[in-house]
């Protein structure tokens, strides 16, 4: 199993968010064959979108397609149909 990441101003991830990350990528995604550290940069740019000033005051309905099209900027080899229900859920827990 991986570490936990650095709680630090920087990337504004409180150990509660991680812990939350990690129960949902147990409960999700760890029978599919990919760790949690394969998850977590999904799950960390949810996170990070959920808090953009550029999607203040959108749903995840409304915000999806540019939050998706900045996840294939970043991650071109990381399919955004893999991945897209670790990027909500963070996104979800951040709005909440």
């Amino acid at each position: 199993m991986s570490s936990m990441l650095p709680v630090t101003p920087a990337n504004g991830l409180l150990e509660e968010d991680e812990q939350r990350f990690r129960d949902d990528y147990e409960e999700r995604f760890a029978a599919l064959d990919r760790s949690f550290d394969d998850y977590l940069p999904a799950y960390m740019h949810g996170h990070e979108a959920a808090g953009d000033e550029r999607y203040a005051g959108r749903g995840w309905s409304d915000a999806e397609e540019d939050v998706r099209s900045a996840w294939e900027a970043k991650h071109p080899d990381s399919s955004w149909q893999h991945f897209k229900d670790a990027v909500r859920h963070a996104w979800e827990r951040i709005r909440r």
